[in-house]
């Protein structure tokens, strides 16, 4: 359903780029990628086949409201800020995780 495909877009844009896209309200469906994974069995467990679905989608952005430079600056830093504490915050617990127990 491309609508719940729109919604998920929405949020999970949100949650990753500081970016609210819920004023999109056109969106077009760029590409769908169906990879089939054959049944097969593992260690005496079958796994039947199943279909993934990967669908990149693109908004239409001419009705959104666009910021000033300024502000679009602003927000590009803070971004990339947030996402450099992020990418550390997540290399430090690999860290944490991969040293050995005493």
């Amino acid at each position: 359903d491309d609508a719940s495909l729109a919604k998920t877009a929405v949020r999970v844009f949100k949650e990753e780029a500081g970016a609210d896209l819920g004023g999109v309200q056109a969106w077009f469906k760029l590409l769908e990628i169906v990879y089939v994974r054959p049944s097969e069995v593992i260690r005496g467990k079958v796994y039947r086949e199943e279909r993934e679905h990967v669908t990149f989608m693109v908004p239409l952005l001419r009705a959104c409201d666009m910021p000033s430079e300024d502000e679009y600056t602003k927000q590009l830093v803070k971004v990339a800020e947030d996402a450099n504490a992020a990418a550390i915050a997540r290399w430090e617990k690999e860290e944490e995780e991969s040293k050995p127990k005493a």
